[in-house]
Order: C-alpha cells, then sequence, then structure tokens
C-alpha cells in the first residue's frame, strides 16, 4: 500500500514538473498575445501535451505560427478569444500535424482575436475544420480567390426501341489538373464533403455563362475522347454535354474569411 502511494506521489510529482516546464516553454510565445488567449491556457491544454515531446514541440510551433500572424495587429485592436471557440481549438493544435489544417485552426483563432473580425469567427467553424481532409482544405484555400466551381456531365441518349439514357461522366470538376491534392482520385468525395458542410452548394439546372470554363474541363479531362467512343457505339443515338456550377455559399464566404487568412 505504501509503495503505491509512493508510486502515485512520484508520479503527480513528474507531471506536476512537465506541466511547469510546459508552461515555462509556452509563457515567451503567449506572453506578447496573453490578453487574447492568455486564460485559456490552462482551460485547453491537454495532459497528454505535457507527456508527448511531439505533440509538445507541435503545440508550441502551432502557436508560434499563431502568435506572428498577431504581430502587425494593434493592442487596442486585440480582444480576448471567447472560450466557446478559443478552447477546442486549443486543444486540437498539439496533434494537428497537416499544415493546410493547422493554418486554418490558427487563422480562426487569429480572427476570434481581432474585434473587428471576432463576429466572423463561429465556433461551428471549429467542428467544421475538423471534419475535412487536407485536400479539401486546399480546396477551401482555393476558393479563398473563387466564387464558382464549373462542372460538366456527359448525357449519351441510347437509340429506340431502348428508352432513356445512359450518364458516363456526372458532374466532373478539373479541380484535381488545378491543385496539388493528395488523392485526386478521390475529389468527388472531397466535393460531397464540402457540399454537406456547407460550404458550397450546387447550381442545379443554371450554368454558367462563360463556355471557356466548360471548355477548360473537357480539354483538361480529355473528355472528347470519351465522347467519340460512345458515339461510336451501335445503341447510341446521340452524346450531350451538360453543364452547371458549385457555388461558394454566404456561411461558405463567412468561413473562408475567418479561416483562410
Amino acid at each position: 500500500m505504501q509503495e503505491e502511494i509512493r508510486n502515485t506521489t512520484e508520479a503527480a510529482r513528474y507531471g506536476l514538473e512537465l506541466a511547469n516546464n510546459f508552461y515555462s516553454d509556452m509563457r515567451p510565445i503567449v506572453q506578447p498575445v496573453t490578453k487574447c488567449i492568455g486564460a485559456l491556457i490552462e482551460l485547453a491544454v491537454n495532459p497528454v501535451v505535457f507527456y508527448s515531446e511531439i505533440a509538445r514541440i507541435n503545440y508550441k510551433h502551432r502557436l508560434e505560427q499563431y502568435q506572428k500572424k498577431m504581430e502587425n495587429v494593434k493592442e487596442e485592436d486585440r480582444c480576448e478569444v471567447h472560450p466557446e471557440i478559443g478552447v477546442p481549438i486549443m486543444q486540437v493544435l498539439h496533434y494537428t500535424t497537416n499544415d493546410d489544417i493547422a493554418e486554418m485552426f490558427t487563422n480562426l483563432l487569429a480572427s476570434a482575436s481581432i474585434s473587428q473580425l471576432a463576429g466572423n469567427a463561429h465556433p461551428a467553424f471549429v467542428e467544421m475544420i475538423k471534419q475535412m481532409s487536407p485536400d479539401e482544405a486546399m480546396i477551401v484555400q482555393y476558393l479563398k480567390g473563387q466564387v464558382y466551381i464549373p462542372y460538366i456531365s456527359m448525357m449519351a441518349n441510347l437509340k429506340a426501341p431502348q428508352p432513356g439514357f445512359v450518364t458516363p461522366i456526372e458532374k466532373m470538376v478539373s479541380l484535381d489538373c488545378d491543385l496539388p491534392l493528395i488523392y485526386p482520385e478521390n475529389i468527388m468525395i472531397d466535393i460531397s464533403n464540402l457540399l454537406s458542410l456547407g460550404i458550397i452548394s450546387d447550381s442545379g439546372t443554371l450554368h454558367l455563362v462563360d463556355d471557356n470554363l466548360y471548355q477548360n474541363i473537357i480539354q483538361k479531362k480529355q473528355l472528347d475522347k470519351v465522347k467519340a467512343t460512345y458515339e461510336s457505339m451501335k445503341d447510341i443515338e446521340s452524346v450531350t454535354y451538360s453543364k452547371g456550377y458549385y457555388e461558394v455559399t454566404e456561411i461558405g464566404r463567412q468561413f473562408i474569411k475567418a479561416c483562410c487568412g
């Protein structure tokens, strides 16, 4: 029994020592932004950070990135980050290893730290970032300078007496050609997730006036070759393209403003 107590005491002492060392390491980083996040450190830091060297290094690196974003913000323009948004961000920084995802978190934390921008920093955005893949984060960053993502579909109409049609290509985009995605083959999954998160919406039957945007997809994806293949089939009457686009939503624009710098 005494041995168990001794071991527990030693473990507690060791944990306290690690915690003190952690706060000592963080103090030079946090001190310049104490007004914004000083109260969050003790509320938010996961004890795992105390025990994992990798977690401590990563956490320190992310806080340094946040501090750098705040360097040119005047003191009078800074504000205290609400715990509802600050705590969950601080809790994920130590294990966020992807730079694009981490950039979103630190941008959101910085937005919540600036009086004029804090209204754009919604607590729901934290969960939205957590549900994104690195490729989706890259797409959202790309959308910072865009409003639309054009897509094109291909419809092959069947000859009589077979009614109906087949769709060889459905809502194909060229983002996987334009961006250095990690998994370009998952582009439609990425689009689907961004739709479910409300970042973008589908235009439905509408299409963009600039036909060059669609010709760009046809060229990059070599769709005319696919079209020619279907046109050569004996049971195909005709092959046509249909056009549409995804549009950044209102909440998507607010998300990009708060999380993409």
